[in-house]
């Protein structure tokens, strides 16, 4: 059985095919780091570290890519259109560009085995070698470096707005009484659209269930 291959994953373009090395990487180098800063106590000459937080961790990985060694089969799959090594390398470069209408790289997800992690590309490091008489390179070997990101976590769905407090008129009220504060009458009576206050005296009011401040 043949071992699983390493693959980059463009989780923003459902319709985009992961993209499946060559050759797998020799090594996985992961680089963590904390970020600190200087601080000095009102009255201590001297500094003291303070940790601010977690800088995101660094994948550093790398690829070759070997036309030469390219069968029919590979070849008719990967490289139709005779673009030899390049067939390989740039799709993984566009990765690393970022579109005219955006302001990040995609986001990917760098997969091998157990190992998911979610990036944007940071950095690639390019080297060609053993090119034809047509000046075109036959191998190639890239450095990537992928910056982890944290996948966004969906929003729970906005709580619905609470019914208004609905007060029922009785005999002898005005519009105070369905007031929390009796200084806010006027915005209770626009949102029951009480032209005329006075109709709580007259009685006209009696029995209306009306919207309080409560």
């Amino acid at each position: 059985m043949a071992p699983e291959k390493a693959q980059i994953i463009n989780t923003e373009d459902p319709n985009s095919k992961p993209i499946v090395v060559m050759y797998n990487p020799p090594e996985l180098k992961k680089t963590s780091s904390n970020n600190y800063a200087d601080t000095k106590a009102p009255g201590d000459s001297k500094e003291k570290k303070q940790f601010v937080g977690k800088n995101t961790d660094v994948l550093t990985v790398t690829l070759f890519f070997d036309s030469t060694r390219m069968d029919q089969k590979l070849r008719e799959t990967v490289d139709p259109y005779g673009l030899g090594i390049y067939a390989y390398v740039d799709p993984i470069l566009k990765l690393g560009q970022i579109e005219k209408n955006k302001k990040t790289p995609p986001k990917l997800m760098f997969a091998w085995g157990s190992e998911l992690f979610p990036c944007v590309i940071l950095s690639i490091e390019q080297k060609y070698e053993y090119f034809d008489s047509f000046g075109c390179a036959q191998r190639a070997e890239l450095t990537i470096k992928f910056q982890s990101y944290e996948p966004e976590e969906e929003k729970p769905p906005p709580k619905p707005k609470p019914a208004p407090n609905k007060e029922v008129v009785k005999e002898g009220d005005d519009i105070t009484c369905i007031c929390y504060d009796p200084k806010e009458w006027r915005l209770v009576a626009v949102s029951n659209d009480i032209d005329n206050p006075m109709s709580f005296e007259n009685g006209d009011m009696v029995g209306q269930s009306l919207m309080s401040s409560y």
